[in-house]
């Protein structure tokens, strides 16, 4: 007679043992390969707007304006992708989302709360989704002393000028783009809720999408990670580290300001000092 044989009770939980710890060691690694290759895919998405910007201001005079009807980065960047030019549909497109971000947030707009959530707008008839902002003081803006309520002086109105790799022009942000300040708080969460208003708006770009960096475009068309504590440290505007007199003065929020580590909200401290 053929003797049947098997796997015992024990040998198989063995097997299963074996393959839950395995599991275990894998898990973890591959979600950090999942989030390294969205940190690539953000990196490149970025690079591919460098281009899109670099065409768009050699076509006009180094500058992105907002004198024309065109002016507005979303608009802007219309003629340089294949999205929708008709009113009433809707303007999407890979490269106006970070990757983290593809979602759209419950409301009409941008108003925080979710770090991951992307907005939505409404330009000329044209609605547009992303999950990328705009450093606003980049712009042209017609009149040259006022920036709607803002000191119109600061904005850089053209992309010729020195230093422009350590200004931002394209990041991550719950909202279309804003103006930040050298004194604005930084938010008591990522993606802590937005009022409204032109006020405290560094807040809309202080997301903890990629472990404590964000990726940003600088206006040399270069692109890097920067530190979450590092966007303190950035030449947003003109007068961002120094006074109309040329004098310095770093933001509060910085090491040279004087900031100090138990300053910054708990959930900021373990990330790196600037």
């Amino acid at each position: 007679m053929c003797k049947r044989s098997g796997f015992t009770l024990i040998e198989l939980l063995v097997v299963i043992a074996i393959i839950a710890l395995l599991m275990a060691i894998l898990m973890p690694a591959l979600q950090r390969v999942k989030k390294q290759a969205k940190v690539v895919t953000c990196q490149s998405n970025l690079h591919q707007w460098g281009l899109i910007f670099s065409m768009y201001t050699g076509d006009y005079n180094y500058k992105i304006t907002t004198d024309r009807k065109d002016g507005y980065w979303l608009v802007a960047s219309r003629p340089y992708l294949d999205v929708v030019k008709k009113a009433g549909e809707t303007s999407r497109h890979d490269l106006y989302f970070c990757p983290t971000a593809t979602k759209l947030a419950a409301g009409f707009g941008g108003t925080g709360s979710n770090p991951f959530a992307a907005w939505r707008y409404e330009y000329y008839g044209v609605l547009y989704e992303g999950s990328y902002g705009f450093n606003a003081w980049v712009y042209d803006y017609e009149n040259k002393t006022q920036y709607q309520d803002r000191d119109g002086t600061c904005m850089w109105r053209t992309v010729n000028v020195r230093g422009a790799n350590r200004i931002p022009v394209l990041l991550p942000c719950f909202h279309g783009g804003g103006c930040p300040d050298p004194t604005d708080h930084p938010p008591q969460h990522s993606g802590e809720g937005w009022a409204g208003g032109h006020n405290n708006e560094m807040k809309r770009f202080c997301l903890n999408r990629h472990d404590g960096y964000v990726n940003s475009l600088f206006m040399d068309w270069t692109v890097r990670k920067v530190g979450l504590k590092e966007l303190w440290t950035l030449k947003w505007h003109r007068y961002w580290d120094k006074d109309k007199q040329g004098n310095p003065k770093p933001s509060i929020w910085t090491k040279a300001g004087g900031v100090l580590p138990a300053d910054w909200p708990e959930w900021m401290r373990g990330f790196r000092d600037y």
